[in-house]
This record gives structure tokens, C-alpha cells and sequence, in this order.
């Protein structure tokens, strides 16, 4: 099962369920906590002698006291800048905990003195506005520090559930508590987060269970039945026929991959409709493919139904007027089915009462520019993904809306983000790699819903074993695709 990306106010009550549940206090679960979080600061930061610990007011704070004297006790030399009484109960207990202790504690920024590691400790995710006053001040001293950061839950400033409009916390480590939240799903923050570790403090897992989310992260385990066995006494007449449309003079490259992609993910048969100028390049490439002429210079010849069991649209499909309407008319005959990419987004964007046209549980495959051009700007990340997910509930359309953390919108209201993948896959290619895994697996009868939420998975786990021997810079997509069957394994 997924993990869910819960709420702000659900985390709370996911605090306030263990401590009943649990009999506990929430200082013990505090200090539970601190314990886990001591664990993982040594773990990743293990030559780290000399700690400065900037800690605000409230609970968050409480972490990073509570974190200052455990590491104290270790032998660590650890110096906390916190000013005041807390205005947390369990934060002011961790800090008369200090009195008298090895931890050293200031009250104003310590400029002259030099440590190996900050633990950012100023704010949580009970941050409702813009940070002032003194945790304005720690957040800009923090930035300011050539120095290795490890924030504690959140970098501070950052809103556990959206997009700031003010400056952070650049962190090196974000040691998140319990799950991971849904700011970090979202492109503009990757500038404060670094590299996320969840640090499991042991949260009441009845409650997890529940508790219900419609923002979900999928994971390796999800996928572990889902990939259907094979029959010694099977044939290929078991694992379906892939028509791919595409493939325009110039661009019958994208065709090209988008088989190769099919056919390493399975599918029996793959048909490729492309002009006649690309059915020798195409030959040559697959062999294993059939080569259908589909025009001269450009598509004008769409597969007839009843003979495929899934098609896949757009890759290097071209957009001249005479293409745009053949599509049209094919799709009022679409009868398996389908996925739509590139090209074929492209003319829908043009003519937007086309989207109409589309058959229930169509999967699309929009980068963030073609999802603009079908469905407006956007000013932000957060933004695309309400558009997204409100567009797919209303059309019973599955949308895969393309980059880091891929999401894949439901018409049932849920929205999947995909954890695999790696920038090297942003290069020429990769999403028409996508849409023969996804048209691969709707051709071998997966419902559609599985088959965009895993072929993501999929492409983007190949994409990070390719990454794995041959390194990000310099991939291409034919690297992705022949490391599908490794994926598939």
C-alpha cells in the first residue's frame, strides 16, 4: 500500500492518538523522538564533533534541546542558541534540562565560533506565516554559515503543506518525523530540502492505517504482485498487440523508442503506424515490430478497430491540420485503451473540445508546458497539481503529469507521486520511452489505473539502474529501456 502524504492537522492528530494510544506523555514522545533523530544525525553526519544547535520557542525547538543533551551525554560538543522561555511546556522542560549541563548556551547569534554541523531546530510544521522576529534572524544566520545543516522535520520556514513566498532554511539533511510531507512533492522546494531521510519515532500505526489521504507516495512494496506471472504453456497471443501512432517525417525517432520501450515491457505485438519515409529506419531499429504506412510526410491513417487490445498516440505524431482531424475522427471510434502523448496533446491543446472526444480512463502524459497549454497557466507546481487532479475527476481521465516525483491524477480522486528517476532522464526521448511501458502494460490487459502508476514506476527504477552504472550526465533513453528487463526482475 502506498504511503499517505498526510495533512498538517492529520499529523497532529496522529501525535495526539499515539500518546493516548501508547500512554505517554508528549514529552516522552519528545524525547523518543530527540533519540531517533540523535540516530540519525550520527548516522549521516558521523565526524561531526562540534554541534550548534539553533532552536526556536515551540516544539520543534523542544527537538532540537532535547537532541543537544543526548549528544552531549555522547561526548559531543554541542552549543544551542535558544533566548527566552519556551512557549511549549515540553520545549521549556528540554531547556531547564541544559541548567547545569555540558551543553553551552547562548543567546544571539555566536559569529565567532566555528562548528562542523548545524542542527536547524527554529521551525516546524505548526508554521502558519512568514517567519519574523528572532526565527527571521536564525533562518538568515543559518543560510549565512558554510556549514553542513540538518533540519529537524522541516527546514525551517518551509509550510509543511505548500509553497513559501520568503526565505528558508537551505538545509543538507532534512530528517523528516514519521512520513514525508507533502512540501517536499513540490518543484519550488527543492531549493531548501537537500536529501530527506524519514525517521520513524513509532506513531500509532493503527491510526496511519485509517486515516484516509488522497496524496500518495508509491513505493517498491506496492508493486511486489502486481506484475502478472507467465504460463509455461502461454503464447503471444497471451500479451497483447500495441498499435503506436507517430512518428511524422523528421521525428520517426520517438516511434522508434516508444516500441523498443513496449516491447522490452512485454507486450507480444507492437504495430507501428508511421509515414512511409520512416517504415526502413523503423525496421531496422525493431525488427521485432510490424511497420504499418500510415501516410506519406505525414499521419493520416489510424488503426482500425477491434484489432488491437491498447493503442498509443503522439510520439513524433506532428500537428499539421490534415493529421489533427484523422485523429479526431479516430477517436470516436477508439475501442481499447489508450494513451496520449506528446503530439497528440499538442492537437488537443489546440482544439480543446476535442478533450471531450476522449474515452474514459484515457491515460495523458503532459509535461508541465503541454499540461499549461491544455489546461492554462499555472503560477505554481501546487497549482498544476489541483488542476490536474480536479481535470481528471471531472473527464475520467488519468493524467501523468510528467517531472520529479511524477503524479499520476485518478478520476477517483486520488493522486499518486512516483519516487523513482533521476535528472538524468531529462533528455530527448524519455517520455516516449513512458508511453510504450504504459501502452505495453494497457496492451497486456493491466486496468489503466495500474498500468500509468506502474509503468511510471517502472520507467523511472529502469532510468535509476541505467544511472547506476553509467552514471546521470550523458543518458539517453535507449540506456533506460534496456535496463527495463533488470527493472521487471
Amino acid at each position: 500500500m502506498a504511503d499517505k502524504l498526510f495533512q498538517v492537522e492529520q499529523i497532529r492528530q496522529w501525535d495526539a492518538t499515539t500518546i493516548s494510544s501508547a500512554k505517554l506523555s508528549s514529552l516522552d514522545l519528545m524525547e523518543r523522538a530527540a533519540a531517533a533523530l540523535c540516530r540519525c544525525l550520527n548516522a549521516r553526519f558521523p565526524k561531526a564533533k562540534s554541534i550548534l544547535f539553533v532552536c526556536g520557542a515551540g516544539n520543534n525547538g523542544g527537538d532540537g534541546l532535547a537532541m543537544a543533551r543526548i549528544l552531549a551525554n555522547e561526548g559531543k560538543t554541542c552549543t544551542v542558541w535558544f533566548s527566552g522561555r519556551a512557549s511549549s511546556a515540553d520545549a521549556e522542560v528540554n531547556r531547564e534540562r541544559l541548567v547545569g549541563s555540558d551543553v553551552s548556551i547562548v543567546t544571539s547569534a555566536p559569529i565567532d565560533l566555528k562548528f562542523d554541523l548545524i542542527v536547524d531546530a527554529i521551525l516546524g510544521s505548526g508554521l502558519k506565516a512568514a517567519p519574523k522576529g528572532e526565527a527571521k534572524e536564525m533562518i538568515a544566520f543559518v543560510n549565512q554559515c558554510n556549514c553542513d545543516v540538518f533540519s529537524v522535520d522541516l527546514p525551517s520556514g518551509l509550510p509543511a503543506d505548500g509553497i513559501p513566498d520568503w526565505e528558508c532554511v537551505h538545509t543538507t539533511i532534512t530528517a523528516t518525523i514519521q512520513s514525508m510531507k507533502r512540501a517536499f512533492m513540490l518543484d519550488e522546494n527543492e531549493a531548501f530540502t537537500g536529501e530527506v531521510e524519514v525517521v520513524d519515532i513509532g506513531l500509532d500505526i493503527a491510526f496511519e492505517k485509517e486515516m484516509s489521504s488522497d496524496w500518495l507516495l508509491t513505493k517498491k512494496a506496492d508493486f511486489a504482485d502486481v506484475f502478472k506471472s507467465r504460463s509455461k504453456f502461454s503464447h503471444k497471443g497471451f500479451y497483447g498487440h500495441l498499435a503506436i501512432v507517430g512518428g511524422s517525417e523528421g521525428m520517426v525517432g520517438a516511434a522508434m523508442l516508444s516500441a523498443l520501450a513496449a516491447m522490452r515491457s512485454g507486450a507480444a505485438l507492437t504495430s507501428v503506424y508511421t509515414t512511409e519515409s520512416g517504415v526502413d529506419a523503423v525496421h531496422a531499429y525493431v525488427p521485432e515490430a510490424i511497420v504499418r504506412v500510415a501516410g506519406q510526410g505525414a499521419i493520416k491513417v489510424f488503426p482500425s478497430p477491434g484489432k488491437y487490445t491498447a493503442y498509443a498516440v503522439g510520439p513524433g505524431l506532428g500537428t499539421r491540420v490534415d493529421t489533427a482531424k484523422h485523429f479526431a475522427a479516430w477517436l470516436n471510434a477508439v475501442d481499447k485503451p489508450l494513451i496520449v502523448d506528446a503530439d497528440a496533446l499538442n492537437i488537443l491543446s489546440q482544439y480543446k473540445e476535442w478533450l471531450d472526444r476522449l474515452p474514459k480512463n484515457t491515460i495523458m502524459t503532459p509535461h508541465p508546458g503541454e499540461f499549461d497549454r491544455l489546461f492554462g497557466e499555472h503560477k505554481s507546481s501546487l497549482d498544476r497539481i489541483s488542476t490536474a487532479m480536479a481535470e481528471a475527476k471531472e473527464r475520467k481521465l488519468i493524467i501523468v503529469l510528467k517531472g520529479a516525483f511524477t503524479r499520476i491524477a485518478c478520476p477517483d480522486g486520488s493522486l499518486y507521486f512516483n519516487p523513482t528517476g533521476n535528472p538524468g532522464m531529462a533528455t530527448a526521448g524519455s517520455g516516449d520511452a513512458l508511453t510504450g511501458i504504459i501502452g505495453s502494460l494497457l496492451a497486456q490487459r493491466y486496468d489503466p489505473k495500474t498500468a500509468a502508476i506502474a509503468g511510471v514506476w517502472l520507467h523511472g527504477r529502469a532510468g535509476d539502474l541505467a544511472a547506476e552504472e553509467k552514471g546521470e550526465i550523458g543518458l539517453i533513453a535507449r540506456d533506460l529501456i534496456n535496463y527495463l528487463p533488470q527493472a521487471f526482475r
